[in-house]
């Protein structure tokens, strides 16, 4: 982008997102009630880095495990931007020690130089939890339909999605991208990673489940490495940019 700044380009994403929250706020807020759990939504604020990224990573979990308040909480968020602002001061889980952060980090890690340590993003299928977990089936409709999600794809243009979902959540995946066509990955870790192939999408977009699942099953490791090589493996092709596959050979997470 000639004669724009990485400040620049890093505010107008952040006004382009502002701009779907806002609607999205008023529904969930409108019609989910007050005194049933439900958190804040998820709303990202892009960082500088993530403008000029060599490689444009999302990661896609399944909701937030609460999200420091809830979601008729007017004192403290009455707007977007005040939401935005709790997800830039998460930092992208600096100091947070989880599998989820710890398989996100690594993913990361191996793709230096091409995402840096804070030029990715993260967002969730469900924008808001209930009690800190998955919302009641009655309400996914609803979280569904005022759900930013596809919106957010089309404004950060990300080249990699990772999806770590599981199958619990395929419905959803499913809501999000009806025109998809799945295929299982073949790899070590079994019918665990999913390919979908989205129309006029992503590059690359990918589901597996949640790294408790695989740390519960002892194959988180081998499935960040396959990720990765996935990511190697299509980057090179379509833009000959070398990606290092690296997470094979780090430490294994305990």
């Amino acid at each position: 982008m000639t004669g724009i700044t990485v400040m620049e380009q890093d505010h107008e994403l952040t006004g382009r997102l502002a701009g779907i929250y806002r609607p999205a706020l008023t529904a969930l807020r409108d019609c989910l009630p007050e005194g049933q759990g439900f958190s804040l939504p998820l709303f990202m604020t892009p960082s500088p880095e993530y403008a000029v990224a060599g490689l444009k990573l999302m990661i896609v979990g399944q909701e937030t495990h609460s999200w420091y308040s809830h979601l008729h909480d007017l004192a403290n968020y009455p707007d977007v931007a005040a939401i935005q602002q709790r997800y830039s001061r998460f930092a992208l889980g600096h100091g947070y020690d989880s599998p989820f952060w710890r398989a996100v980090l690594k993913i990361q890690a191996a793709l230096v130089p091409h995402v840096p340590r804070f030029g990715f993003v993260w967002t969730n299928l469900f924008p808001c939890d209930q009690d800190k977990t998955m919302p009641t089936v009655k309400w996914h409709d609803a979280l569904r339909a005022h759900s930013p999600f596809r919106a957010e794809l089309e404004i950060l243009k990300p080249d990699l999605v990772v999806c770590f979902t599981g199958p619990r959540y395929d419905y959803t995946l499913r809501h999000y991208f009806p025109e998809a066509a799945w295929s299982n990955v073949a790899s070590e870790s079994g019918p665990l990673l999913h390919r979908l192939t989205v129309p006029a999408g992503p590059h690359l977009v990918l589901r597996t489940y949640h790294p408790n699942y695989l740390v519960w099953r002892k194959i988180l490791e081998r499935t960040v490495a396959e990720i990765v090589h996935l990511a190697h493996a299509l980057f090179t092709r379509t833009t000959a940019v070398p990606v290092a596959v690296a997470a094979s050979r780090e430490p294994s997470i305990k």
